[in-house]
């Protein structure tokens, strides 16, 4: 069908060509080749109407229903639904299995752009008596070997129609199409097979403009609290003058260093309270209980030193009774130089 739409598309193309390029040149003569027709018919219907009735009838109707016959059937085979192409498989028992053209056709399709240097392959597969007949239009790199690819393709055709569908190859065709050249090959720049390929070239992207932060602002500084100072306890501790007589001396302790928390006073007001400067002259204590002692060490309450003026009483006393009076010293170095 799509032959006689092609012819008839083609007649009347030519024809409405012609007449249009007669009636522009020649546009007078035409008409009058139009009137001339136009009277012959006229004449022609005059006769005719002058027969017997039923010959006019029956000529007319039998004129009428050819052309709706023609019509009718021109009409049908365009809007008809054409029929699948099908074809028998060969290796079947018990039965008869049928493949459609479109299925080895898309089959071929896919197996054939697989191969290397293949660009794209179109199959037209048609039906025979024996089996089917193939015709293979390959488009393949322009540096490809054509025996052997031609080879390939054949084989790889011919095993997919009789081992893996099960039909029988009758014929087939291959028609092989180069790709174009690139335009560096008609320069005389032909590469090389196995050339190859150079690196790829970064490419820099450009950065961003660089734009400078603002400026934070700074937060309102707030007067920092004075430290409280502890305070400083006073030691006093027995010094003899020039005399040989004992003198109460202040001692000024500094404050221990660090940070003065709320949880630090009480431990460091114990370990003030338990340490003495004067401990080591307490009856019973040696040095080995004077280095031990420290103030991160607290002395018991009932081993806490006594009160100072008890202490330096207690020291004068003993000072008095060991140092002999100066006047008998004196009279005895007198009696030792004289003897």
């Amino acid at each position: 069908m799509h032959v006689f739409n092609r012819i008839l598309v083609i007649l009347g193309l030519l024809t409405v060509m012609v007449v249009s390029a007669i009636a522009f040149v020649a546009w007078g003569p035409f008409l009058q080749i139009v009137i001339a027709f136009l009277q012959q018919a006229d004449a022609a219907v005059v006769a005719l109407s002058g027969l017997n009735p039923v010959l006019r009838w029956a000529g007319g109707f039998v004129f009428t229903a050819l052309v709706w016959a023609i019509c009718i059937a021109l009409l049908w085979l365009e809007v008809r639904r054409p029929r699948i192409k099908t074809i028998v498989v060969q290796q079947v028992s018990g039965g008869q299995a049928e493949l459609t053209a479109d299925s080895i056709v898309s089959r071929l399709e896919y197996n054939l752009d697989q191969l290397p240097e293949v660009i794209r392959a179109r199959p037209h597969v048609r039906t025979a008596r024996k089996g089917v007949r193939i015709d293979l239009a390959v488009e393949t790199s322009p540096e490809v070997e054509v025996p052997s690819k031609s080879e390939e393709i054949q084989q790889v055709t011919r095993d997919i129609i009789e081992n893996q569908m099960g039909l029988k190859l009758e014929s087939m065709r291959v028609v092989m199409r180069h790709a174009p050249y690139p335009k560096s090959f008609f320069k005389g720049h032909k590469p090389e097979s196995g050339a190859t390929p150079r690196p790829a070239v970064p490419t820099q992207v450009p950065q961003p403009p660089y734009v400078a932060p603002l400026p934070v602002p700074a937060p309102a500084s707030q007067p920092q609290p004075r430290p409280s100072v502890a305070p400083v306890p006073h030691a006093a501790m027995p010094e003899r003058d020039d005399a040989g007589r004992d003198r109460v001396v202040e001692i000024t302790v500094p404050p221990p260093s660090g940070t003065d928390s709320p949880k630090s006073r009480p431990a460091d007001e114990a370990a003030r309270t338990a340490w003495r400067p004067w401990s080591f002259l307490r009856p019973g204590a040696t040095g080995d209980r004077a280095a031990t002692t420290s103030a991160d060490t607290p002395v018991p309450a009932d081993e806490a030193a006594p009160p100072v003026a008890e202490t330096i009483a207690h020291d004068q006393s003993a000072d008095a009774d060991t140092q002999p009076n100066p006047s008998e010293e004196d009279e005895a170095e007198g009696k030792n130089l004289f003897t």
